[in-house]
């Protein structure tokens, strides 16, 4: 069954390739500021769904325990109240664009829904579905732009809009059909319970989300009250081009999480989130290092003149990247051990930082111009993730008493790599 795991892993790849694409075609036919108000449509959608997971997001730990039907029944209600609720909120803050009010509450329940189903699905162990309708949304969404970009010569923000709408309806569907035959199983219990225990479960959870969502989104919205949209725009191609970078640690941590959370063994867990350290910051100062050789016209080429000044901000967000990649193997590891309360601080003083840093650095940076306003953006980002994950770094080695030799690479690293890799292909043979 390695062909099994090669082909999660390649269809990871895939999505992060599409969504590659995606920024490139949003960047050199939108422009600067339409990319800008695509962000703060997403973003917007994005701040209603971490409130959404406090139900939906603990679906695939409560399925096993409670049934399919309840579950599902209970997340889809509390979706639809909180995407009505949270995109009026949203509106009245001025926090999403006027003019697409509407189209953010309707991808909202959409993208809420899709997300319910994708946790459902692991939830009931189809795991080669949950990846496989995750790139068919992503493979559609390139499609459906490239049709109406360059086709259609629909070179507009609702082009993309559309794009979003038949990709997530054709996941909703595809994520769906899959769940119906397990309806049947579902049992009479006590709602409100379940929901309690919902919402307790997801709560811990999501608010340490939550709070680091803003940590990472916070400065999009003082970039764009202070520069406006086509320097959002510049920013968010930016940010997001670094995050691509955290494809080895996010699937690392999704690894270590699951590893830790379903073993006593605090010892082992400590060993393999030592071993994923090491990993993660190789892989992450790697893909750095590669950034910082590809020249300037590599990303004019690629975005157009007005996405100039993207290699620069990248530079003053790599501090910051690095730093997390850190703390997604830390924040998996308290996580795996249920001490949730550990991210939720260690985000929050993150969050703070950042603020503080904002309102101090930032209006004094704008009256340089806007591109040294950005590359300061980055480096207060990168400053307050930074400080995060020293906070965090510290409380790890205060929780497991470790010393400085245990973070440098040995051989016992590499061999859990290599344990750890035939326990899965073991694992997946005997399935």
């Amino acid at each position: 069954m390695l062909k099994a795991i090669l082909g999660t892993f390649v269809s990871r790849i895939f999505i992060a390739i599409s969504a590659f694409l995606v920024i490139i075609i949003n960047a050199s036919y939108l422009g600067a500021e339409k990319v800008g108000v695509i962000s703060l449509i997403l973003l917007g959608i994005t701040i209603v769904m971490m409130f959404n997971n406090l139900v939906g997001g603990g679906a695939v730990f409560m399925i096993p325990k409670f049934g399919l039907k309840i579950i599902m029944k209970l997340s889809y209600s509390w979706a639809v109240l909180v995407s009505v609720v949270g995109t009026i909120v949203l509106y009245i803050l001025h926090l999403i664009p006027d003019q697409y009010l509407i189209h953010v509450l309707i991808l909202t329940l959409l993208f809420s829904f899709c997300s319910i189903n994708q946790s459902a699905l692991l939830g009931i162990n189809k795991i080669h579905l949950y990846n496989f309708v995750g790139l068919i949304q992503a493979l559609i969404l390139l499609i459906s732009l490239l049709v109406f970009m360059i086709l259609l010569h629909r070179i507009e923000i609702i082009a993309y809009i559309y794009s979003l709408y038949i990709s997530y309806t054709a996941l909703f569907f595809t994520s769906l059909m899959p769940l119906l035959s397990e309806f049947k199983k579902g049992k009479t219990l006590n709602k409100k319970q379940i929901l309690k225990e919902m919402l307790k479960y997801g709560f811990f959870i999501q608010i340490a989300n939550l709070v680091q969502l803003f940590n990472y989104r916070y400065i999009y919205y003082v970039i764009e009250f202070y520069l406006g949209k086509s320097s959002l725009g510049v920013f968010d191609v930016s940010n997001k081009l670094s995050e691509g970078i955290w494809l080895t640690p996010r699937s690392l941590a999704t690894i270590q999480y699951s590893k830790i959370s379903n073993s006593n063994d605090k010892e082992y867990a400590l060993k393999l989130t030592l071993a994923f350290l090491k990993l993660s910051s190789i892989a992450t100062l790697a893909f750095i290092g590669i950034i910082l050789f590809l020249p300037l016209t590599f990303f004019v080429s690629l975005f157009g003149v007005e996405f100039e000044g993207v290699k620069h901000i990248m530079l003053s967000l790599a501090p910051g990247i690095f730093a997390v990649s850190i703390s997604m193997i830390l924040s998996h590891y308290f996580a795996g051990l249920g001490k949730y309360y550990i991210n939720t601080i260690t985000s929050s003083v993150g969050f703070v930082t950042l603020i503080t840093l904002c309102v101090i650095f930032f209006p004094h940076a704008t009256k340089y111009g806007n591109y040294h306003a950005l590359f300061i953006a980055g480096l207060l980002v990168s400053a307050a993730y930074t400080l995060s994950v020293i906070i965090q770094f510290i409380l790890f080695c205060k929780h497991t008493k470790i010393k400085f030799k245990s973070f440098l690479i040995t051989k016992e690293d590499v061999s859990i790599f290599s344990s750890e890799f035939k326990k899965m292909i073991a694992t997946k043979s005997k399935a």
